[in-house]
């Protein structure tokens, strides 16, 4: 059981080193700047979309080491 956790977590890792690499930044950052913009830009589909993704994948990834770390 606990392989697999971490192999989940390796991937959930993956795609959100793949959101920072794209966006330069952490998603603490990335939120910031994101709730600071004042265009119509922050509510592009891909933006909105991107934000909300990564945002499941860090609650996800808590989660995951939360388990991990309980057993």
């Amino acid at each position: 059981m606990k392989d697999a956790l971490l192999l989940q977590l390796q991937e959930v890792s993956r795609k959100i080193a793949a959101f920072e690499g794209k966006y330069n930044e952490g998603f603490g950052d990335f939120r910031k700047s994101w709730s600071q913009r004042k265009d119509m830009k922050k509510y592009s589909h891909d933006l909105e979309s991107d934000y909300m993704d990564w945002e499941a994948l860090e609650l996800y990834k808590r989660e995951l080491m939360r388990v991990i770390h309980s057993l």
